[in-house]
């Protein structure tokens, strides 16, 4: 083999692998302007005048984001009712298990959660429940509620 191909195979490989170290940098480390999850508070209180209504209502916020940001999972006792179901799938979210029906209202209807945001669950029997939010992109919890008796 030629000493000058030799050193032009070399080289090229030597130059694919740089390459490839730069994309791999890149890909990882992100474009710096990923935003992190919002600390929220959550309340929940059992909707006056009823005895089957619960309201889990968004109490505060650190920041305002998009609604498709956010998931929830919802649990009946220690069961998980469906997977995840992101807030942004219907504008208004519903889910419906064993009689119950959990609706979201956009209070404001802007898109994004906001304080006085919230989840009404309907047709609720004795027991104990567990709303918990989630950051969509990692389904990682954000907050929890757990209410009932």
């Amino acid at each position: 083999m030629d000493r000058n191909f030799a050193a032009l195979v070399v080289s090229v490989v030597a130059l694919a692998v740089a390459l490839l170290a730069v994309v791999a940098a890149v890909l990882t480390t992100g474009s710096g302007n990923e935003v992190a999850p919002p600390t929220v508070t959550l309340g929940a209180a059992r909707v006056s005048g009823t005895s089957d209504e619960w309201r889990v209502t968004i109490q505060s916020l650190s920041t305002t984001l998009p609604l498709w940001r956010f998931s929830v999972l919802f649990f009946i006792g220690d069961t998980q009712v469906d997977p995840p179901v992101s807030l942004a799938e219907t504008g208004n979210l519903w889910i419906r298990a064993n009689g119950l029906s959990l609706n979201f209202t956009d209070s404001d209807g802007n898109g994004n959660l906001t304080p006085a945001d919230s989840f009404l669950l309907d047709n609720v029997p004795p027991g104990f429940y567990s709303l918990r939010l989630l950051w969509a992109a990692s389904h990682s919890q954000i907050q929890h509620a757990t209410f009932g008796g």
